[in-house]
Parts: C-alpha cells; sequence; structure tokens
C-alpha cells in the first residue's frame, strides 16, 4: 500500500489526490528536476490498459491534453494539472468556450488514429483561477485505442463493457465497433452536462443507465437554440446522423460563440407588443386596432438592440385581460406593450401603456386623441416613447420608421387585406386580395400592398389558372420592389415563384434577401414556407435548422415555425428529435393538424403502422379536406394487409387541382395518389403521377419527394429521371 513520503524511483510521493477502479493518482515531487508530477500507480491487472495509454498520450502533444513525463513498470509519470474536474451546470459562454478546447482535443487526437472512449467530466480537469478565463485539459487515455487496431476492447475477456455507463455511445454500450462519432456522442453527454447541471441518460443501475443511452432520449435543454441543436446532434443514436468529425463540432461550437449568448439575451432591452384592444362600437375594426399595434411591432422590430418579440406569439395572448408577468415568462421579455383604440368617424383615441414583466407595474403610458389622419404620426410617437423609456440607443443608419400611405384609406384596405390574409384559409385569402387591390387602386405608390399581393397569389389559395400565379406574383413583388427594395415579403414570394420554375438558383437567391430581412419582416409564415418549400427540397437541412431556432427564440409560440423544424429534422432522419418538437407544437396548440400529420409521417418512416394510423386518424378528424392525410392513412393500411379499406379510403379522395405556387389544403388528388402508391411499393405507379405533377409544375412535389417515405420512388430510374426533370438530380444522390 502506497503512503506519502514513499518513493517510485526518482518520484517522491506527496499526497493522494484520486482514487478510482484502476488504481490511484498521486501528487509527486520529481527529485531529478524538482518539479511537481502527478503519478498515477496501477493494479496488476491494468498494467496492460497502463501500457496502452502511455502510447496513446505519448503521440499527443496539444496544450489541452494532460502530457506524459515518464513510465515505469506499473505507473505512469503525468503532468500535474491544479484544477478540478468539470462539473455542470455552466454559463452558456463558458461551456462553448470550454467545449471548443475539449473537442479541439479530441480532434488532434483523431487525427493520429486514436479513440478516447471513456470522455466523461470526471476525465476532464479545468484549471483553477478565474473560470471564465479557465483551461480545460483531457486525461485519462486509459480506454484509448487506435482507430485501425485489428482487436476492439470494447468488451473484457468476460463480457463486461468497458467504459463509463451514461457517457458511453450505444454502440459502445452494446458492444458493437467504434469510431471517432463514438466519442462525439460522448462529448454531447458531457457538454449537456455542463449545460444543465444533469446527465442527458439517468438511472438505478448501470444497466438501466446503459440501457437509456441505448432507448431513451434526454430530457428538454434549456439553452441557447444554436448550443441545444449542437448538442442534441451529438447525441443521436445512429453513428451516421452525428457529426461527421470532431472538427465539425468543435467548428459548429466556434460558430455558436459569435452567437448572443442566453445572459447576454437576458440583459438587453426586450418587449412584446400584444393586440390593441377593439374598442369600437363595429367589431369589424378589430383590423385596425390589430393594425395598429403590428405597425408598432414592426418600427420597433428595426431598432438595433431591442429584442421584440414576433407577432404570433404576441398576437396568441389577445382577449381577456392575462397576467403580465405570465406573458414576459411564456416569451422571455421584460416589458410588454398593451392598448386600446376606439374609433368614431374622422377621430380615434389610442391609448398605450408600457408595463414591467417582473413587478407588472408600469413603466410609462399615454393617450392619443387624434384625427385618423394621423395615425402614422400615433405610431411614431408611440414607438420613439419606448425607445426613449427603455434606453434604446439609435443610430442613423436605423432610426425608427413607419411604413405610410400617401392614401389613408388605402392604409385601412391595406390592414384589412393583412388581417384576412392572416387568416390562411380560401375565402379570407380571396377577400385580402380584393382589399390589397383597393389599396393599390387607391394608392398606387404604397409598396407593402403590393408585396401583399404578391404572397396572395403565391399562397396557392387563389382559384385562378396555374400558369397565371407566377406572372402575377412576380409581377405584384417586383412592383413592391421597385418602391421599396427592402422590402423581404416581396423577395420571399419571388423565391416561391421561382420554385414553380424549379429555377432553385433565383430561388435560393431570392431567400437569402428574405431570411437577410428577418422574421419581422417576413412573417412566420412566410420564413416556414422558405424552409420547406426551398431549403428541404435542397437538402440544406443544416442551414434550414440554423434559421428556425432563433427564429423560434424570436416568435416561441408560432405554430408554422415550429412545424417547419420538426419537418426539418424529420428529413434528416433524426426521427426521435422531429417527434419531440411535434410533441411540443401538439402541447402549445393541439388542434394544429400539420402537427398531426407531421407525426403520422414520422411513424411511417419508423415503420409503426399503429402510430401513424392513429394520426392519421387525428388529421382528417381536424382537416377532413386533406387529401394527403388521408392517403398517408390508406397506404399505412396497405401495409397492416388491409387493401380494401386503404382502396375505401382512397376512392373518397376530393378532386382538386395542382397549384402552380404553394401548397394548398386542397391538396392535389394527383399528389395524393402519388404518395399512396409510394407507401403501397407500387412505384410505377407512384412515377405515372408524378411526372403528372412535374408536368404542371407543382411546387408540392419537390417538396414531398424530400420526405423519408418517398426514398423508394427516388431510388428507381424513373424517380431519378423526376428528380432531373426537377433539377435536383444532383442534390439527390442514387441510394437517398
Amino acid at each position: 500500500m502506497l503512503t506519502s513520503g514513499m518513493r517510485l524511483g526518482p518520484y517522491e510521493l506527496l499526497a493522494l489526490v484520486g482514487r478510482g477502479g484502476m488504481g490511484e493518482v498521486w501528487k509527486a515531487r520529481d527529485t531529478r528536476l524538482g518539479r511537481t508530477v502527478a503519478v498515477k500507480r496501477l493494479s496488476p491487472e491494468h498494467v496492460e490498459r497502463c501500457s496502452n495509454e502511455a502510447r496513446a498520450i505519448a503521440a499527443l502533444n496539444h496544450p489541452h491534453i494532460c502530457q506524459i513525463h515518464d513510465v515505469g513498470p506499473d505507473y505512469l509519470v503525468l503532468e500535474y494539472i491544479d484544477g478540478a474536474p468539470l462539473k455542470g451546470p455552466m454559463p452558456a459562454d463558458d461551456v462553448v468556450r470550454v467545449g471548443v478546447q475539449i473537442a479541439g482535443a479530441l480532434d488532434a487526437a483523431h487525427r493520429l488514429g486514436i479513440l478516447h472512449r471513456d470522455l466523461k467530466p470526471a476525465n476532464i480537469l479545468l484549471t483553477q483561477g478565474d473560470p471564465s478565463a479557465s483551461r480545460a485539459k483531457l486525461l485519462d487515455f486509459g480506454l484509448a485505442r487506435l482507430a485501425h487496431a485489428d482487436v476492439d476492447v470494447t468488451r473484457t475477456m468476460d463480457g463486461m463493457v468497458m467504459g463509463t455507463a451514461g457517457y458511453m455511445s450505444p454502440e459502445q454500450a452494446e458492444g458493437r465497433p467504434v469510431d471517432a462519432r463514438s466519442d462525439i456522442f460522448s462529448l454531447g453527454a458531457v457538454l449537456y452536462e455542463m449545460l444543465s447541471g444533469d446527465r442527458a441518460f439517468a438511472g438505478e443501475s448501470a444497466l438501466q443507465v446503459m440501457n437509456a443511452v441505448v432507448r431513451n432520449e434526454p430530457a428538454p435543454l434549456h439553452a441557447p437554440p444554436a448550443l441545444t441543436s449542437i448538442v442534441l446532434r451529438c447525441l443521436r443514436k445512429r453513428p451516421d446522423e452525428r457529426f461527421a468529425s470532431m472538427a465539425d463540432v468543435r467548428a459548429a461550437l466556434e460558430r455558436a460563440a459569435t452567437t448572443p449568448s442566453a445572459s447576454s439575451l437576458g440583459q438587453r432591452p426586450s418587449i412584446a407588443v400584444l393586440p390593441f384592444a377593439n374598442l369600437s362600437a363595429d367589431p369589424e375594426n378589430e383590423y385596425f386596432s390589430d393594425g395598429l399595434a403590428e405597425e408598432i411591432l414592426s418600427a420597433l422590430a428595426r431598432v438595433p438592440g431591442l429584442l421584440v418579440t414576433a407577432r404570433t406569439s404576441a398576437f396568441s395572448f389577445r382577449g381577456e385581460k392575462q397576467d403580465v408577468r405570465r406573458i414576459g415568462e411564456a416569451l422571455g421579455v421584460a416589458t410588454v406593450l398593451e392598448g386600446s383604440v376606439r374609433r368614431a368617424g374622422s377621430r380615434i383615441r389610442v391609448t398605450a401603456q408600457l408595463v414591467d414583466t417582473a413587478n407588472g407595474y408600469q413603466r410609462w403610458s399615454e393617450r392619443y386623441d387624434r384625427e385618423m389622419t394621423d395615425v402614422f404620426a400615433v405610431q411614431d410617437d408611440i414607438a420613439q416613447a419606448i425607445v426613449k423609456t427603455l434606453e434604446v440607443k439609435l443610430t442613423q443608419d436605423a432610426p425608427i420608421a413607419v411604413r405610410k400611405a400617401a392614401n389613408i384609406e388605402a392604409y385601412h384596405a391595406f390592414l384589412r387585406g393583412r388581417h384576412y390574409y392572416a387568416k390562411l384559409n380560401p375565402a379570407d385569402v380571396a377577400r385580402s386580395r380584393e382589399c390589397y387591390e383597393e389599396a393599390i387602386a387607391l394608392d398606387p405608390s404604397f409598396a407593402p400592398a403590393h408585396a401583399g399581393l404578391a404572397l396572395v397569389f403565391a399562397s396557392g389559395l387563389i382559384d385562378i389558372p396555374p400558369g397565371d400565379s407566377v406572372k402575377r406574383v412576380r409581377a405584384a413583388a417586383r412592383q413592391a420592389l421597385a418602391i421599396d427594395d427592402t422590402l423581404g415579403s416581396a423577395h420571399a414570394a419571388l423565391a416561391l415563384a421561382a420554385t414553380a420554375e424549379y429555377d432553385w438558383t433565383e430561388a435560393t437567391a431570392q431567400s437569402q434577401i428574405a431570411f437577410a430581412s428577418g422574421l419581422s419582416a417576413i412573417g412566420a409564415g412566410s420564413l416556414s414556407g422558405l424552409v420547406m418549400f426551398v431549403l428541404l427540397p435542397l437538402r440544406r437541412l443544416e442551414q434550414a435548422i440554423g434559421i428556425l431556432r432563433p427564429a423560434i427564440a424570436e416568435d416561441p409560440l408560432a405554430p408554422l415555425l415550429r412545424a417547419a423544424l420538426a419537418q426539418s429534422l424529420l428529413n434528416g432522419g433524426s426521427h426521435a428529435e422531429a417527434l419531440q418538437e411535434i410533441d411540443r407544437l401538439i402541447d402549445l396548440q393541439p388542434d394544429f393538424w400539420p402537427a398531426h400529420i407531421m407525426r403520422g409521417s414520422a411513424f411511417t418512416a419508423l415503420g409503426d403502422t399503429t402510430e401513424a394510423i392513429a394520426a392519421f386518424e387525428k388529421t382528417l378528424e381536424l382537416a377532413p379536406w386533406h387529401s394527403d392525410a388521408m392517403a398517408m392513412l390508406a397506404g399505412n393500411y396497405v401495409r397492416t394487409g388491409d387493401r380494401a379499406r386503404g382502396e375505401q379510403l382512397i376512392a373518397r379522395l376530393p378532386s382538386g387541382r395542382a397549384g402552380a405556387v404553394g401548397f394548398s389544403p386542397r391538396e392535389s388528388r394527383t399528389l395524393a395518389l402519388t404518395t399512396f402508391h409510394v407507401l403501397s411499393s407500387e412505384l410505377d405507379l407512384a412515377a405515372d403521377f408524378a411526372e403528372q405533377l412535374v408536368d404542371s409544375h407543382y411546387t408540392g412535389l419537390p417538396f414531398m419527394m424530400a420526405f423519408p417515405h418517398f426514398r423508394p420512388l427516388r431510388a428507381t430510374p424513373r424517380g431519378r429521371r423526376i428528380l432531373e426533370r426537377m433539377g435536383l438530380q444532383d442534390v439527390w444522390p442514387e441510394g437517398l
């Protein structure tokens, strides 16, 4: 037994600093060189692993890897590190900084063909001193092996899995061969614990923990979206769904370091603009009270340094008086603007108050009694007062500005058009078109009305010939941009029009401009539409997720954004994570039918026909007109062997046409039949209908071809030709 004061060769033992299953670690003094070192003395059964660690560390020279100084017959002499094992929770900024260091160290090891295979917080020391400047040191390569070694020592001779339960990858827990992606999983578990303070996988025994690693998903992580995305990708069960290399993990963390931290977001001024109450005698005047609040919101959203919750989430609190503290918690904002509008003839009375969500106290309030023609001045005054109260500094490049119409009646027509369009059903979108056209007739120079009309034609909800849709979208959008080239909504409309002609270069270029203009400029509907109809067909899944997560942080209650995120994850094969997002969406809005059809799609991809059928039945309960849900339900019945029931459903498909732009709820019967025959493994019949959709340039087809269950069709020669006709043959290599 070792004691203080003993010697191992030239090393005098000073103090025991660690004890584990492999032996003891002592702080010691090198009597020859007069330096402090760490001596790891191992029990006889671990000597071979000690030698393995020596060879691994000797090959490495990295500032974040513990260095080896000497080797004895049954001990190692290592660099002594004055530090403590990694422990969470930690601030997000520190997690990113330390995570970059750990990933860099592992990347260096992987480049030399060395796998760690026992990465955990106890094997990572943080140097003492200023926490914000502490450095990580990776140690204990006792289970390391060369990636190209002939023998995989994942298990011991008696069959026991080697590694630490809770941090080992699923393939390591099951005793299967491992590669660098196993260390990536372990790093994900470490990052999760650094952020939350809890283990990603827990259990009362090592067996339960390993079962959780193999089968369960970790609890939701409350962290900045970019960082959450990195951790969850590292923790995917299948190695091919994780980052391809540790270098990619490091690069992703470095990108996350450039985004605002959770702590900095909490310190910045933030506000949600609630819908103003309509106190007018006519309930139809709600369009005006909504429009006034939305214009103030849009003006504030253009102020640098001010975080503004987007419309969908803010307007979800319409109705009865609610506790602003609860609203602040739900939306993550420090202040709320609420107000009311009373309209009588040509006069309006607007009241507004800015409320602190921490205590419910008013920080500012004002009442405006004006002529209707002064509405723009009222909006400007309220926005200016808020900026002054919140002490946000303006710049010459970003002044507060409410877009104004030359004609007040044109402005009212525009607000009505926007009000009806937000309902996104054919009857109201038709009314929206009439209102926008009225606004343009009254004031041809009012650019937002032209942009609104472009989105109406791009929606696929207007009953006009397909060929005319694209022409009208382009004409209206280009007219809007000729007047005001900063309108992101007009660029969004042009991107959707380009997809109808399978012009992916133009669709991409216009989408990037629209995305850059910000969520408040284009809205949740347009942003999610661009993701699903441009990015997903092009398989730009990382870009889609990178756009959606910050958008959800800005508009956390917007169901369309969460639906687009779930679809992106589903298309990328992250079924478990997609189902988590879908379940959150259903909790948020139980009657939101897109969540249920996506749930069915996820279970269809997983081969779980029972869950898929239940999800599609719920979809049709909420949206009985949804022909593709009907087709997917029928296809799943065929998969269970009940072809008669499947064909009965298909016989009930409503007739409909494929619009040239958009993904109409009156989905094409042709697309539904394509889906049904794909699920029924009748790929020639599916190709027949798909080719008809290509002929009509239906934008729903590229979107659907990206679904996991369309993979069999994509792999056939006819499917390859269909992709080629849509300009997507290089996006979808054979086999994907």
